[in-house]
């Protein structure tokens, strides 16, 4: 299991200073082995990664922050898309989807960004002032995707999303 003892730099410089220290400060943790433990430094080192080949020209500096999951901004059609390509083979093999999204060894049966819940998986985003919601079939036909520029009603809007997905599409 890796582990890193800082996110980031600080203060921060850019996302390249930021990237770097948090692989200098990575070990790995023999002990942690074969355990969950959700880390981060996944989505922070492949942010990183996309950042590099990605031909769009972006202000870091206006979105700066850690890397990986807060800064991951999208439309709601860019959100469903994305994880309907997830599900269906398009971005991960069948066989790669099987093993992320099978059952694993941690309560909250959370694993590839998603919680595993019995006919739907399940993501949710906060920060940066904003949230966001996504319910989603495990075949990707249905979802549920609900973004609000106001994550101080985080807990409502989280209750919202279930309450919809149910309604539309039963538990």
């Amino acid at each position: 299991m890796w582990q890193y003892t800082t996110a980031g730099d600080a203060p921060y410089n850019n996302d390249n200073a930021n990237a770097q220290k948090m692989i200098q400060d990575t070990h790995y943790n023999e002990q942690n082995f074969g355990k969950w433990d959700y880390q981060d430094l996944d989505y922070i080192l492949l942010s990183h990664i996309l950042e590099k080949v990605n031909d769009q020209n972006v202000d870091m500096n206006v979105i700066h922050g850690l890397l990986g999951v807060g800064s991951v901004a999208m439309s709601n059609d860019d959100l469903y898309k994305t994880s309907l390509d997830l599900l269906n083979g398009k971005l991960l093999s069948e066989q790669n989807k099987d093993i992320i999204y099978a059952p694993g060894n941690n309560a909250l049966h959370y694993r590839g960004g998603l919680y595993t819940k019995n006919n739907h998986y399940e993501s949710n985003g906060n920060g940066y002032g904003y949230c966001n919601f996504l319910r989603i079939s495990k075949e990707g036909k249905n979802a549920v995707v609900l973004q609000s520029a106001d994550s101080s009603h985080y807990g409502d809007l989280s209750n919202s999303a279930n309450k919809i997905h149910t309604d539309l599409f039963g538990k």
